[in-house]
């Protein structure tokens, strides 16, 4: 969802994407490690069958001038990580571009 933000794409655009499929593999890789050590027994999450076309609510609410809930959804998901110390590189980068992003616009205080 934080990739649709930073495209401007559907969660079926960045998906099909070619430049896009270095990149979801390892934030999976993060968000599975972050989930598996809260929830051992969690099912994996992957990148199987079509994505939706849509546009997720991080990216409507940023086209609409509505403000950002990237505190839930980007920098909740980074806290858990750092307090179990799994390294989550690409989240940290993701997180900091939407931040920017959404400042950038006057839709995000934190």
């Amino acid at each position: 969802m934080v990739l649709c933000l930073l495209t401007g794409l559907t969660a079926r655009g960045v998906r099909d994407d070619p430049d896009m499929q270095e990149v979801i593999p390892r934030l999976l890789d993060e968000a599975n490690a972050v989930a598996t050590r809260y929830i051992p027994g969690v099912k994996r999450v992957t990148r199987s069958g079509p994505a939706p076309d849509h546009k997720p609510s991080i990216l409507q609410d940023y086209e609409l001038g509505r403000a950002m809930e990237i505190d839930v959804l980007v920098r909740a998901p980074a806290a858990f990580a750092r307090a179990a110390d799994i390294p989550t590189p690409m989240l940290d980068l993701m997180a900091a571009l939407a931040i920017q992003k959404a400042r950038d616009k006057g839709l995000y205080q934190g």
